[in-house]
């Protein structure tokens, strides 16, 4: 990964709803993951948005400000996420506006180039270190290169970051699925999805999770889509797969209880191991 800059940067994956009104906080907070009464003001996390059985919408970062509330949603979901909120806004005060501002992430560096009216917050994109900037136009970013569609998803799966449309599309991945603890908080109350979680937490565990791997990278290839073997045990196929510096990264959902670090698993014949 060194030959990754580390002045790169990255724009266009995500959009931003502006949330106003003077029940937005409590309305919020009964319609995502984690909780946003207790958030202080300035403060952001990342979070989901779910379905009433707990299946995936949308993976989003939360940010509270004194006024309002911003949510920065992946692109290609912004219509389902916006139809999805509005959905559930019945006698409360709130309102939701998608913005036209710009959010780009520089990755791997604190970069000294914003302008009067930026937002800037150090956070993970795509659950890859970054500073974030928010604005209305896109920031000078003289002096950077734009991170190659390769480098950033082999970033993302080292992170065991999931893609919309890829590791989770069409509400059919449940959040627990997607192996990230702090998306989901098990003792904020009423949410869309909460009954489901907390049943999965009382009665056991998911069947399957999104797990890192790696593979060789001399046989590597026809590994994308081929379903994922833990000795005899499957519950799923290699979703996302990128190649860099002579290392292949892949993810994929395997046995939840089969899931340890430094697992063998088998893929099309090749083997690889669990990093994380």
């Amino acid at each position: 990964m060194s030959s990754i800059s580390k002045m790169k940067f990255r724009t266009g994956d995500l959009c931003v709803f502006r949330v106003l009104g003077k029940d937005r906080v409590s309305w919020l907070h009964g319609q995502v993951s984690t909780p946003i009464k207790t958030m202080a003001t300035d403060s952001h996390h990342h979070s989901s948005l779910n379905t009433p059985k707990g299946k995936t919408i949308a993976l989003i970062h939360i940010i509270k400000q004194e006024n309002d509330l911003l949510l920065l949603v992946p692109s290609a979901l912004s219509d389902v996420v916006h139809q999805t909120m509005e959905m559930y806004i019945l006698s409360e005060d709130v309102e939701i506006v998608r913005t036209a501002d710009v959010v780009s992430a520089i990755i791997h560096a604190e970069f000294k180039g914003q302008s009067t009216g930026d937002l800037v917050i150090n956070a993970a994109y795509f659950g890859i270190p970054a500073t974030i900037y928010i604005s209305q136009k896109q920031p000078d970013l003289k002096g950077l290169f734009e991170l190659e569609e390769q480098e950033f998803h082999y970033l993302r799966i080292k992170h065991g970051y999931p893609m919309p449309e890829i590791e989770y599309k069409n509400q059919e991945i449940l959040t627990p699925e997607l192996g990230i603890p702090s998306l989901i908080a098990y003792d904020k109350g009423c949410y869309l999805g909460q009954e489901v979680f907390a049943r999965i937490r009382t009665y056991g565990r998911t069947n399957k999770v999104l797990a890192c791997m790696e593979f060789p990278r001399s046989e590597s290839e026809n590994l994308l889509n081929q379903e994922i073997f833990i000795g005899e045990h499957s519950r799923g196929t290699i979703t996302s797969i990128a190649e860099h510096d002579g290392h292949v990264l892949a993810l994929g959902f395997v046995p939840t209880a089969k899931k340890e670090l430094g697992a063998e698993v088998i893929c099309n014949q090749v083997k690889g191991k669990i990093l994380s």
